[in-house]
């Protein structure tokens, strides 16, 4: 018995399209299988926890009736408690210096600015008028070590006009112990421009 053309194009139609039914069975598996998996894969990849924040400070504006003169020293120059963010290892702050809460390399920096007054005021190194140049240096203090450690130092000299101001920055990366705790010394006080904006002091976790 021979199959007529029209038998052989309707058997092939229905291969066709038994193949197209059982192609989509497959994908629905697929999807369905991809869909019961996905709540797994979130699972053990789970929400990533937040990072902690890194020990930081930063402090402005200068508290000069704290500023004390040291025979033969530079004096220290004493902030305003003004911003310490908050982390698991926050810095503290304590009279003048700042405390490091971990080892490791932090970026130190400061900024004090001088200017000249139109009144006479307290200053712990020479004469106000005698001034020629004005120094500040950022020092690192060890426990167990009486002396601190001078880390950054910079000099600069000044032109006597009837009004001036000049700032003084310093920043560098520095190795610093747990407990170990950075001060600000400047040469004179007296000279000091009392504005927030002019003067910080701050250090942060690399």
């Amino acid at each position: 018995m021979q199959i007529t053309s029209l038998e052989k194009a309707k058997k092939l139609e229905m291969l066709n399209i038994q193949a197209i039914l059982n192609f989509n069975n497959l994908l629905v598996q697929n999807q369905k299988g991809s869909a019961e998996r996905t709540p797994i894969f979130q699972k053990q990849i789970g929400t990533p926890p937040a990072p902690e924040l890194k020990p930081r400070a930063h402090l402005t504006g200068l508290d000069l009736e704290k500023i004390k003169c040291v025979p033969g020293e530079f004096p220290t120059v004493h902030w305003k408690y003004d911003q310490i963010l908050q982390s698991k290892n926050t810095m503290k702050y304590e009279n003048g210096s700042l405390v490091i809460p971990q080892h490791g390399d932090y970026f130190v920096y400061a900024q004090v600015t001088f200017r000249n007054h139109s009144t006479e005021r307290k200053n712990c190194g020479p004469e106000i008028k005698m001034v020629t140049h004005v120094t500040q240096v950022i020092l690192k203090h060890q426990s167990g070590y009486p002396v601190p450690i001078e880390l950054l130092r910079r000099s600069s000299s000044i032109i006597k006009t009837q009004n001036w101001n000049h700032a003084i920055y310093l920043g560098a990366i520095a190795s610093l112990q747990k407990n170990d705790k950075l001060l600000v010394n400047v040469s004179s006080d007296g000279l000091l421009y009392n504005r927030a904006q002019v003067n910080f002091f701050g250090a942060f976790l690399i």
